[in-house]
């Protein structure tokens, strides 16, 4: 009876240690996989960082822009800096899609490079406040509306008051500027520019949000 008892007794340690083992192996094995993915993903993220770094240089894409603009910044022939011009600059190296979240627009030259992309056959999306866009001069917007370019605004009662752009899906620009002539020109205005994928994602999908919440609008809007 004891030497019964004492096989069992062997059986079961031998099975319990069998399942430690077996575990232990099973962890480490898990803990290879796991290790082997991080490492793997972040050479993704890498690369793609040094692609994006590549596209949009940080030096270059991480900047803050202030205005006015003390020069007549559309006059080439004149000196001094351009803070409007540099600006422009963003969207004249678009390369892929610029989605326009903007309260208020009808500077002719931002109008300009935007239809000058929507031509290169990028794409391009609108956002913008419906009493801005019904009582207010909002040039850009209509020659947005006559050459195609999706429109979006909704009749809420409350403002659409988001000034930024998104670049590329890689690059926010914004601030407290409103694009026209009058904020260029004689307001004390600031435009910050990031590559900054913290910051992008989350102006992405308030764009996302804002976009589905509102309405295609069209030149009747103004009859």
């Amino acid at each position: 009876m004891y030497r019964s008892l004492q096989l069992a007794l062997a059986f079961v340690t031998s099975l319990l240690a069998s399942e430690v083992i077996l575990r232990f192996f099973r962890k480490r094995k898990t803990n290879q996989i796991t290790k082997s993915k991080i490492t793997r993903i972040l050479e993704v993220m890498d690369k793609e960082m040094l692609a994006r770094n590549a596209r949009k240089p940080p030096e270059i894409w991480n900047q803050v822009i202030f205005f006015p603009d003390d020069t007549t910044w559309f006059d080439p022939s004149l000196p001094g800096g351009k803070p409007t011009a540099e600006l422009l600059s963003y969207f004249e190296n678009s390369k892929l899609c610029i989605q326009i979240c903007l309260y208020l627009s009808s500077l002719r030259e931002f109008t300009d490079v935007i239809l000058q992309k929507r031509q290169e056959g990028l794409c391009i999306q609108v956002i913008t406040d419906y009493d801005t866009l019904t009582q207010h001069n909002n040039f850009c917007v209509k020659a947005f509306i006559r050459k195609g370019i999706p429109v979006r605004a909704k009749n809420t009662g409350t403002l659409m008051h988001n000034k930024f752009i998104i670049i590329d899906d890689e690059a926010v620009v914004t601030g407290s500027l409103n694009y026209t002539k009058q904020a260029v020109s004689k307001n004390s205005e600031n435009v910050v520019v990031t590559t900054d994928q913290r910051i992008v994602v989350k102006y992405k999908e308030e764009f996302r949000i804002i976009w589905k919440t509102c309405e295609d609008v069209d030149m009747s809007i103004f009859r």
